[in-house]
């Protein structure tokens, strides 16, 4: 054998090997899940579409509990390790947010369960996307005019009252949009914000039902959520009617939900990671929206 077949077949060996890591590599992305409120149905939808796709990929998960300052001071340790990302996963607005300030589009990002991402500032708009910085995801988002709508075919209200988290802007967002919805039905809003020091309170006058409305609306609000069992107890033994925004608080005594379908918004979010890892860039890939919520009525209450 020449010295030039042999140096010919050690190149060629070592062309195939460097493929075949980079192809294992590409196959197995490491993702950073960055969680707001812990694991939920949507993460679960997203392994699964992925994994459906045959992307075998490494998980780092960090949990936000809720917290900004614990969530940027945990991004501010991890700084100099994002870079070993392939992508990183956001779920909900405010850990959206803080996520992009400290990425700084050195990375991909894929925000899930976003009631508004242009209002958020994430993104300039939905759809028809053609942007520089690589983000893109899925928003969670259903009109407040399309529940009170619903609850309308149900049952007569005309004063509503709105539970705000304001230490939250899906809150805000949605509580300018119920009373926007309520101009349109004729109907009033009464707001109570809610804070960890007046949640016991708010249950007792719920329980006591002394608030003078004809119907409760709980945002998809990370922390109303976490905490909707004792309110829902409360709402029901005050016998309030009440619109909720996903199954699991209809399961707890709602009177009207319309769920997004957490587990669908987590395929849709893998289907745009699966994109981006294919090579499209974030930025021109449109934000994904619930497009067929499930509606839940219960029928005597």
């Amino acid at each position: 054998m020449s010295i030039l077949s042999f140096m010919t077949r050690i190149i060629v060996s070592c062309l195939l090997l460097l493929c075949f890591n980079a192809s294992a590599e590409q196959s197995s992305p490491h993702v950073l899940m960055v969680l707001w409120r812990g694991e939920t149905v949507a993460e679960e939808g997203y392994r699964y579409e992925l994994n459906r796709h045959g992307v075998d990929a490494q998980f780092t998960y960090l949990d936000a509990k809720q917290d900004k300052a614990h969530l940027a001071e945990a991004l501010r340790e991890m700084d100099s390790k994002l870079d070993d990302y392939d992508l990183v996963y956001s779920f909900g607005t405010t850990a959206s947010k803080i996520v992009k300030v400290f990425l700084r589009d050195r990375k991909p990002q894929v925000f899930n369960v976003v009631t508004d991402p242009v209002a958020s500032a994430l993104v300039a708009k939905l759809t028809g996307r053609s942007e520089q910085l690589k983000i893109t995801g899925v928003s969670n988002r259903i009109p407040v005019q399309r529940k009170l709508a619903l609850a309308a075919e149900k049952f007569r209200f005309s004063r509503v009252l709105f539970l705000m988290n304001p230490k939250e802007q899906n809150s805000d967002i949605q509580r300018l949009e119920i009373h926007q919805a309520c101009v349109s039905l004729s109907c009033e809003v009464e707001t109570v914000r809610v804070y960890q020091d007046n949640l016991e309170g708010l249950q007792d006058q719920l329980r006591e039902r002394m608030f003078d409305v004809d119907l409760i609306y709980i945002p998809g609000d990370s922390y109303l959520i976490s905490h909707a069992k004792p309110i829902m107890d409360a709402a029901r033994q005050g016998r309030y009617k009440t619109v909720v925004p996903t199954e699991g608080l209809f399961d707890l005594g709602g009177s009207v939900a319309v769920d997004p379908d957490y587990f669908n918004l987590g395929v849709e979010a893998a289907q745009s990671t699966i994109r981006i890892l294919q090579g499209e860039h974030p930025g021109q890939i449109d934000v994904k929206l619930s497009e067929n919520p499930k509606v839940y009525f219960r029928s005597q209450q």
